[in-house]
């Protein structure tokens, strides 16, 4: 997918902006001129990067539950292209405030990057939906309910381990 990525970019004045921990492509990462490593970000200078970003991209191949920086993109007011895998697609409102493409499709995501970013119009408006986002509804449940479920079982373990003890203690 990185090189779909580079193949997508290097057609336009662009560049793009690598945000993350040690990459195992960090080598081949730094030898293209289109894509700037900046390593791992936090606070404020992430926040900054993710706001002045046209998209954000979240290639991910794990089957992850409920990934933030899908969440955090959008609530900074930044489209996100996701991976169709996951809790991603429960996340992302497709034709609103992003969009996905096939988790380990390399040409498929370089399509949906050309398309994004041959789009402003389409981009400005995702990041005016994004606006409006907000998680606290019950508007994206998606995997949510499944956190709770696993919150309501770690409870139970809890309470059932306290009174283990309380009756061992008798």
């Amino acid at each position: 997918s990185l090189n779909a990525m580079d193949l997508a970019v290097s057609q336009h004045d662009s560049n793009i902006v690598l945000v993350s921990q040690i990459h195992p492509l960090e080598e081949e990462i730094n030898g293209i001129s289109n894509i700037k490593n900046v390593g791992f970000q936090k606070g404020e200078a992430l926040e900054k990067l993710i706001r002045e970003a046209r998209f954000s991209i979240y290639p991910s191949e794990w089957y992850e539950n409920c990934p933030f920086s899908v969440m955090e993109s959008q609530m900074y007011g930044t489209p996100v292209l996701g991976a169709n895998i996951g809790g991603i697609p429960e996340l992302i409102l497709v034709g609103k405030t992003g969009e996905l493409f096939e988790s380990g499709n390399g040409e498929d995501l370089k399509n949906k990057i050309e398309e994004l970013w041959n789009h402003k119009e389409k981009l400005d408006k995702y990041s005016e939906n994004c606006k409006d986002i907000n998680f606290d509804t019950k508007e994206l449940l998606g995997n949510f309910p499944q956190a709770y479920s696993h919150l309501a079982l770690v409870n139970t373990a809890i309470l059932l381990s306290q009174e283990s003890k309380q009756l061992k203690l008798k």
